[in-house]
């Protein structure tokens, strides 16, 4: 959870839970937050349209609300599917802004990332992946087109990246860029420098 209005990072860790806790615990939070948006109204978390917003970041997000192929009967999985669509289409007039990062977007439920406005694709090999991911750039892979494209997402080296973005003024805005992405490089802090911020 990233706040950046206020400067505030949460991460919460569930890696050592089993799958069915780990939805428990992350989907209440995250339902949490989003009652809390729509309680407070439209604005609530991004300044009536004026400020960055609330993010919140869900890594491998195919395992918080995608299949997971364990037997689940439908009921549950319409369910889970039909509150996580909610959110992402209902989340951003509060100023929430919801992240899926996922590693087998195929997983993914339609519902869900037919209201993601933003894409990131890095390398994809899988078959089932790449058509997602086609589907979400807005590509065709009918009657043979773009076939360039389609093998380059599972040969893009490491660092490419392949970004459709939200269209603002013109359908144009949103066509797919290729752009490789910076190495993230933090400056080492000293303990006598940590020491130092509590003076």
């Amino acid at each position: 959870l990233i706040n950046p209005d206020k400067g505030l990072i949460t991460v919460v860790e569930a890696d050592g839970l089993d799958i069915e806790a780990r939805r428990l615990i992350l989907g209440t939070l995250l339902l949490s937050i989003f009652r809390y948006g729509l309680h407070k109204g439209n604005g609530t978390f991004d300044h009536n349209g004026k400020g960055p917003g609330c993010f919140v970041v869900m890594e491998e997000s195919h395992e918080l609300f995608g299949s997971t192929d364990k037997g689940e009967d439908q009921f549950t999985i319409a369910k889970r599917t039909e509150i996580f669509e909610g959110m992402f289409r209902r989340a951003r007039a509060s100023g929430l802004r919801l992240i899926a990062v996922a590693q087998q977007p195929s997983k993914l439920p339609d519902a869900v990332t037919a209201n993601v406005s933003t894409v990131f694709i890095h390398k994809l090999r899988h078959s089932e992946d790449r058509d997602k991911a086609f589907s979400l750039l807005n590509w065709s892979n009918i009657m043979n087109q773009q076939v360039r494209e389609y093998r380059y997402l599972g040969e893009m080296g490491v660092g490419y990246c392949i970004a459709r973005l939200d269209a603002k003024d013109d359908y144009t805005d949103s066509a797919p860029v290729h752009f490789r992405t910076e190495q993230s490089f933090l400056n080492p802090i000293s303990d006598a420098t940590l020491l130092s911020y509590k003076n």
